[in-house]
């Protein structure tokens, strides 16, 4: 499972602001459920605009939303978002 500081990466990346509390909220369910807290918050359609409406409008929540979603189902491996994170970071 990625990290939220894998998720935060990638935020920085695409948005150049971290969505800590929205992967933290998305996440919660973890407490209770363990590996099966995907079950909750994390479906493709319903949970990005459930961030556009608790962040009050802010499209790149739910992009980071949609993208923290993808990032858990394998679409990029923590080790390729840590490579890419530090590659920007030596660019700058």
């Amino acid at each position: 499972m990625p990290s939220r500081r894998t998720h935060e990466q990638l935020d920085m990346l695409l948005f150049g602001k971290r969505y800590g509390w929205l992967h933290r909220w998305m996440d919660e369910p973890w407490k209770r459920l363990g590996k099966k807290h995907r079950q909750m918050r994390h479906d493709p359609w319903y949970t990005p605009i459930q961030a556009l409406i608790l962040s009050g409008g802010d499209w790149k929540a739910y992009a980071s939303a949609a993208y923290h979603i993808m990032l858990d189902k394998g679409a990029l491996s923590p080790a390729q978002v840590e490579l890419l994170y530090r590659l920007k970071q030596r660019s700058l």
